[in-house]
């Protein structure tokens, strides 16, 4: 049986220890560097873990079948090399399969078993839970023993532990794309390397200034990688332009001196001839000083189409909520008839020493662009569906809620009893910080359970902050006042919440679970607060709700 294999190349000589490469390089052409997979992408890039396709992209948001992620896991702990001899170990895979090395190693060593059929069935998409267990296996990492809970549990704890698990709320069977499976087995093997701090900076658009200038070097490496993999059978397409920026636009945190992700999008379509795109516009509900210019990208590659200045003359009484530009003839976008473009509006926002400020809000309140026939001459305004997301400019942004405790566990009687624990990462500029200030949990208890003197605290801290339950219905548990605790320094903020356990004798329907349960957006409060030191914000990006925390049963 053979598996089509459009990413790897088939390189299986030992990897030498060495300092890996973290850098905002654009090696692939629908992976923007601003995005959190880019960086573990193009660190295994670098290191010869993965190739892309031979068009330059890399198919972040297609999924990844068990036999290319068992690839990506052996060689990224290096215990894959020329030496091992391909052999037949499961039904479904032959001595002759280019996967066959990989897997028949990783079963010799106990990472891989298969499936209850007794085949390894190499092309089904890998899930979580699966990658979770393999990376740690292949790492050499001291797998807890638990009794209770999903079977996957005890590698999630022993990824947790070192801080390499996905910050994103993810349920274990979910099936990794490849741009998630990058960015997991990237983790791993910064974490080895003493490296997974620069790593997450690096998710979080925060890249060193030596990385920077290393780009241009690395660029050249991966073009001489040349893959060494069997004939592919099939290749599917490219990916699709959405993988360049988050579409639709969704609300974001504007860092200052940075660009953004896409904060408004239009598609447009020239019907029965060729056009040329030759102005736009962008009025914003409100004058946003922090703003430098805006951008109006093309999705598909990326490439800046125009830069809108904000309008300078007064004839308008808006003229400072308007940006606008024209195109001069030589440098105008021809668009093909009857193709639709796909255009994202970005923001350039001014940096500190530029006069650049937090907890700005900025929202688009209409954006059009302008297009020109080329064999009627007529001139077509293009409007885009209103409204748009509001977002806000910040010194940085929580980047990732997740819950280190575990998924499950057997509730007991007992004083300061952990019931659940968090871990919250955040990007931050040079010089700032950020503080977690207020948290507030869905709390689910049901049956013969009593729960009373909440409390929060850094794990494996003594000094701890009383938390209240709502008095109306007591189903929310707010956590206030918590700027001596929740600061976040260079690595992860983990904080344990506490609470004396009462349970019935002979109870059986006793359970409690607390949830991070809303993200929040810039007009609504969310389950998390937190400030930059100058502006205090109530949502955190990201999926909602953010996460669970662990259910307590009999």
């Amino acid at each position: 049986m053979r598996v089509t294999l459009p990413l790897l190349s088939l390189l299986v000589l030992p990897l030498t220890a060495f300092a890996l490469t973290i850098q905002p390089a654009t090696l692939f052409l629908d992976v923007r560097s601003s995005s959190p997979e880019a960086a573990g992408i193009h660190l295994l890039a670098a290191d010869g873990i993965v190739n892309g396709y031979s068009d330059g992209r890399f198919g972040p948001t297609r999924q990844i079948n068990r036999a290319e992620f068992l690839k990506i896991a052996m060689k990224s702990a290096s215990t894959i090399s020329s030496e091992f001899a391909p052999e037949t170990c499961f039904p479904d895979v032959k001595s002759d399969d280019w996967f066959s090395l990989f897997v028949c190693t990783a079963k010799a060593k106990g990472v891989v078993r298969g499936r209850p059929d007794g085949l390894f069935h190499p092309e089904q998409p890998v899930q979580y839970d699966e990658a979770l267990k393999i990376l740690t296996l292949v790492f050499d990492y001291t797998i807890p023993a638990l009794t209770s809970g999903d079977w996957a549990e005890p590698y999630y704890r022993a990824a947790a532990t070192k801080s390499v698990d996905l910050p994103i709320t993810i349920r274990f069977d979910t099936p990794l794309t490849r741009g998630l499976a990058a960015r997991l087995a990237a983790a791993f093997l910064a974490e080895s390397a003493g490296q997974l701090p620069a790593l997450r900076l690096a998710e979080a658009g925060q890249y060193s200034r030596s990385s920077e200038t290393s780009s241009s070097s690395s660029s050249s490496s991966e073009a001489s990688l040349a893959p060494t993999a069997p004939t592919v059978l099939a290749q599917p397409p490219p990916p699709s332009s959405a993988s360049l920026f988050t579409l639709p636009s969704v609300s974001h945190f504007l860092v200052l001196g940075q660009r953004s992700d896409a904060i408004a999008n239009l598609s447009i379509t020239s019907r029965g001839e060729t056009a040329r795109l030759v102005s736009a516009q962008v009025k914003l509900f409100s004058e946003v000083t922090a703003l430098d210019t805006l951008e109006l990208v093309n999705a598909l590659d990326g490439t800046v189409v125009m830069t809108l200045p904000r309008r300078t003359t007064t004839d308008l009484s808006d003229y400072k909520m308007t940006y606008e530009a024209q195109i001069d003839l030589a440098d105008q976008l021809r668009i093909p008839a009857d193709k639709p473009l796909q255009l994202v509006l970005r923001a350039k926002i001014r940096s500190i020493d530029n006069n650049g400020a937090s907890e700005q809000f900025l929202q688009v309140r209409t954006f059009s662009v302008t297009t020109y026939g080329e064999t009627t001459q007529n001139t077509i305004n293009h409007p885009a569906v209103a409204p748009f997301p509001a977002h806000q400019t910040s010194f940085g942004r929580i980047v990732g809620v997740q819950r280190v405790s575990p998924e499950r566990s057997t509730i007991l009687s007992g004083t300061g009893s952990s019931v659940s624990t968090f871990s919250f990462s955040g990007s931050v500029l040079a010089g700032k910080s950020l503080t977690i200030e207020h948290v507030a949990f869905q709390m689910l208890k049901t049956g013969g359970v009593t729960v009373s003197n909440w409390r929060i605290r850094p794990q494996g801290s003594q000094m701890s902050i009383p938390c209240t339950v709502s008095q109306t219905d007591g189903s929310v548990l707010t956590c206030t006042n918590l700027g001596s605790i929740g600061t976040l320094g260079a690595s992860s903020l983990v904080l344990e919440v506490l609470a004396d356990i009462a349970v019935f004798p002979s109870t059986t329907s006793a359970s409690l679970e607390i949830d991070l349960a809303s993200g929040g957006s810039p007009s609504s409060f969310g389950s998390v607060q937190w400030t930059d030191q100058s502006g205090h914000f109530r949502w955190i990006e990201g999926p909602s709700p953010p996460t669970k925390g662990t259910k307590w049963q009999p």
